[in-house]
Parts: C-alpha cells; structure tokens; sequence
C-alpha cells in the first residue's frame, strides 16, 4: 500500500552514512490531548536499534526534538486525505544540530531502545483545529545529529552529562517515517471511570457434574491486531457437549440473553502505574432487546431470545466490536490487551427444540430479564465456564 506521506520524507534509510550509528525513531501518543491538561499532552520519542544494521557499541548523542520543529502536521480528511496543516516555527529544518536545550540519549552495548516523552508544542497547538471529531497525523520527516560519538564499555551515563561533546563534520541520520495520531480537544482530560467490580470467572470441572447436566462450552477467537477506530472481530463458539451420565442426550432450549449480560464479557489492559492486569469496560449496556419495565410474556419457540441446540452442535457468531463502547478509545498504539468471556449461568432452559416450545411462555423484563419462572421450573443449574483469553495488540 502507498504511503501518502512517503513524499514528504527529507532523509531515509539510504541517507545514513557509513561508521555512524543505526538508529530508528518511533512516536507514540494517547488518542487525545487537551487544552487545558498541557502536562500531560505529551509524545512519547523512542530511539532503537535498526534491526538491518545492528551496532552492538554504545552510542550516545544530543537530541532534543521539538513538535514545533522538524516535525511535520497534517489532518485526516475523509474526503480529501491528509492535507498539511502550516506551523509556525522560528526553525523550518529537521537538522537537529542547533537543539536547545540539548537532551542526552545513551544507548548501551546491551541497549535495544530508549525514550523519552516531549510536550505538545505551543505552535502546534495554535495551527490545529480543536475537536475529538478531527484528527491529525504527527510526522517525522527524518533529520540528522551532528552531537554524538561512541561510546565505550566503561561509558557511565552520568559521566557523559559533563563531557562536552563536539559537533561531527559526518552528521548521524535519523531517518523519517515515524508518525502517531492524535486529536486536540478543549477543556480538562475527564477522569477515569471508577474500576467496575466484575464478578468472579466461573470455572467448571465436567467430572464433577452431577448426573443429567447439561454441558457447555464456549471458545472465542480474534485477530492478534485492532487497528485502533475500526472494528474488532471477536467470534464466539459455543458448543452444547451432551448430558452428564446420559450416552443419548436430548436436545436443548435455552435463553440467549444470559450471553451478552454486560458482567460476563471483560477486556483486560495493564495498570500504566503497576503493570498488572485489570479489568476494563467500555459505557456501553448490552442485552439482546429493551423491553418495557413491566412484565411482558415472551413465546420461547417464536421469540429471538432463545435457541435450541442438538448434542455437539455448535453456534458460531461475529461479534464487531466498536471503540468507547467495547473498546478503550485512549487505547495506545502498540498496547497489549487481553478479552475473555467470564462464564455465565442459563436463567432458563429446557428440553427439546425450539419447535417443542410454541406454547411455552416466559415473563420478562427490562433487558429481557427473564423472571417467571422464577427457578426455571426446578431443574438443575446449568453452566457456561469461562472461556480461553485472546490476546492482541492495537495498532494505528
């Protein structure tokens, strides 16, 4: 695929020169800053190894790269594409020679990459249109570093903080391509929403079932990537086993509505403060129909929230998942979640297929709640256990 930004590159791979160091930048930045919370609109600049042209010897250099300098902007129109947005700068060139004040970056022999975050420049934030709705690209167009030299294995940081370094006549290339996607929106950064309480993951040993369970499973599978503001795919397999102790198993009916319960799906993100996993939930409610808060009688064989399954039949849907609503709309570029479904129990069930049940009638409620029978007429409970967890990583 072309990239549209490719002709706005000022130095690539080929301009690197011999003997100098290998290096890459990345960005990386949330989804959106905000006007009034400058301290924290901040890009993260990572520096790493080339991995086609690895120096394994410790490199260090001045650096300190500015968004109001040497970057370009640009915003993402939908029906004209990515048009350049003018900042006004006192240095139109990405050489970095004349940088100040002058940030160290030391990459040691065993050293892969190292970063540091800068702030959202005051330039840029002037030239760019504020709205969640409008989105710009960032872009590093390439530049070079006449402040560097090899280090040694004796080379200590701290040392090089007092060491004056001059500039080299052979400049080191960093080269462009780096970019990161960002929206400006007015006001203050909202805070968090409080940490849900999720109930526990419900995990079943099938040996331990008493005779004439019911038993389930469900498998979900996804894409190891989410291109951030698109879709996700998440598919669901659910899988009716048979009956525990009985070699001729029945068909079964049960409600569907039990599946989409908002307590029973999770995605899992890292604390930025702890690295743990936790829980994450988007704003949104999920329920398979709204109905009125009075009880209403729903007809099991004709209605949408129930299904049948014969033993070893199984369902498969495609979820599409959105952002804000399924998924974390701060979510970074590179960022590593995890989403499991957490088990649930059937509110009702019954033998026989859908076709058996024209006469049968339900009481439900609000999210299709089902309420008569109140204990599904005394048969046994019947579970859904937790399922496997997927991993992806959100990519821009």
């Amino acid at each position: 695929m072309n990239d549209p930004l490719k002709p706005y590159l000022k130095f690539s791979d080929a301009d690197r020169h011999p003997h100098t160091p290998a290096l890459e930048v990345t960005l990386t930045a949330p989804r959106n800053f905000y006007t009034e919370s400058p301290n924290l609109n901040l890009v993260t600049v990572t520096i790493t190894r080339s991995k086609e042209h690895q120096e394994p010897k410790p490199c260090y250099f001045y650096w300190s790269p500015s968004t109001d300098e040497g970057f370009r902007v640009f915003r993402d129109s939908s029906s004209e594409g990515l048009m350049e947005v003018e900042v006004q700068s006192g240095c139109s060139s990405p050489i970095t020679r004349q940088s100040n004040p002058l940030h160290l970056w030391y990459l040691g022999a065993d050293d892969e990459a190292v970063s540091w975050d800068i702030p959202l420049g005051e330039n840029l934030c002037r030239s760019v249109i504020k709205s969640e709705w409008i989105k710009y690209e960032l872009f590093w167009p390439g530049g070079e570093v006449h402040f560097w030299d090899w280090g040694s294995k004796d080379t200590n940081i701290e040392t090089l903080k007092i060491t004056e370094l001059e500039a080299k006549s052979t400049p080191m290339t960093l080269p462009g391509g780096a970019r990161c996607s960002f929206s400006l929106i007015e006001g203050s950064e909202p805070p968090p929403p409080p940490r849900p309480l999720t109930p526990p993951i419900i995990e079943l040993d099938p040996n331990t079932l008493s005779p004439g369970v019911p038993i389930f499973s469900l498998e979900i599978e996804g894409p190891p990537t989410w291109r951030i503001q698109e879709r996700w795919p998440l598919t669901w397999k659910l899988t009716y086993h048979g009956v525990s102790g009985d070699e001729t198993p029945r068909p079964i009916t049960f409600s569907v509505g039990d599946l989409y319960d908002w307590e029973v799906s999770c995605f899992y993100r890292r604390s930025q403060d702890t690295g743990e996993w936790e829980s994450w939930r988007g704003d949104g409610v999920c329920g398979y129909g709204l109905f009125e808060d009075e009880e209403v009688p729903r007809t099991v064989g004709t209605s949408d929230g129930f299904m049948s399954l014969q033993p070893n039949e199984t369902w498969t849907e495609v979820q599409r998942l959105d952002t804000m609503v399924d998924l974390p709309e701060d979510a970074r570029d590179g960022e590593v979640m995890r989403h499991r479904f957490k088990g649930c129990k059937w509110t009702w069930w019954d033998w026989g297929t859908k076709e058996d049940h024209m006469d049968t009638i339900v009481m439900v409620v609000g999210f299709g709640v089902i309420t008569k029978p109140a204990d599904n007429d005394g048969r046994p409970e019947v579970v859904v256990p937790a399922s496997n967890m997927v991993e992806f990583t959100a990519v821009n």
